[in-house]
């Protein structure tokens, strides 16, 4: 009888090859997982041109060697996913172009990165998305490692060993204590170099701007200063935290405190009296 259709030769074949390569594409439950990112490739679809990243779920629950992909559209309102993912494998996308992403493909087929997926279903999908590189994790102690699974729940956590339990379980295993994270190789080390990151040092916190009103310290009063007569809206001069400031005098307390306003960064102090100055 028939299809009715003519179909190319060697159709099947192919779609064999390709079923093959792409692999089982679970749809994993909404967790955590440790996986193995097992190759990064280039496709073109009905979509246009994609990056597509296959893993494999590591350690020994249920979903272990469960392989699935996660897409990336090359569109300029998509690839920002792309550049995210890249970034937390710890490659540098300042530059990136074809041939910085061809390189970039090879080095994750070469190096095959552990990291930590989290499985989302909306409506009818299940997005994937990377959150971690787990460079603590070689793949061969992914493979070897217990569970590599940390549920929502807090209490399905704590019996599938916790997020704490897959790692220390799977460096147990491998008879060897977790390595120190990897640091990028020396310029003219490898090709892979200029693709990574260096580490940043860590830049010292701002600062805290002064609270209004803050309390100046007091200071010792020089030997045979006289003091000053001041009244509301005379000008006046003195130091606060080793900067000289100009002044009006807004308040005198009987505290022997007076409020003044700085004409210099514009905020309000409450200084000693004895350390004013009267401007002319």
């Amino acid at each position: 009888m028939g299809l009715g259709i003519k179909i190319p030769k060697g159709v099947f074949a192919a779609g064999k090859e390709k079923l093959a390569e792409f692999g089982d594409n679970v749809e994993l439950p909404p967790a955590r997982y440790t996986c193995i990112l097992v190759k990064g490739r280039a496709v073109s679809t009905d979509k246009g041109p994609q990056i597509v990243f296959d893993l494999k779920v590591a350690g020994d629950s249920e979903y272990a060697g469960k392989k699935f992909a996660i897409f990336f559209a090359l569109t300029e309102d998509r690839v920002v996913y792309l550049f995210r993912a890249l970034t937390l494998l710890g490659y540098d996308v300042d530059n990136l172009d074809e041939a910085v992403l061809e390189e970039i493909l090879n080095d994750i087929a070469s190096n095959t990165p552990v990291v930590r997926v989290t499985s989302k279903h909306t409506g009818e999908y299940t997005n994937y998305r990377i959150d971690k590189l787990l460079e603590e994790l070689s793949a061969a102690d992914a493979e070897g490692g217990t569970n590599g699974v940390e549920t929502e729940n807090a209490a399905d956590t704590q019996a599938a060993g916790g997020k704490a339990g897959i790692k220390s379980d799977a460096h147990a295993k491998a008879g060897k204590a977790a390595p120190a994270a990897k640091e990028a190789d020396p310029p003219a080390a490898k090709a892979k170099t200029p693709l990574k990151k260096e580490a940043q040092e860590p830049q010292p916190e701002p600062d805290p701007e002064p609270e209004a009103e803050p309390e100046a310290e007091a200071e010792e009063v020089a030997e045979g200063e006289q003091e000053v007569e001041l009244t509301v809206g005379m000008k006046v001069s003195c130091t606060i935290k080793e900067k000289e400031h100009q002044a009006i005098v807004r308040e005198i307390g009987e505290d022997g405190k007076v409020l003044i306003e700085s004409s210099t960064d514009k905020k309000k102090y409450r200084i000693a009296l004895d350390r004013l100055t009267l401007l002319s």
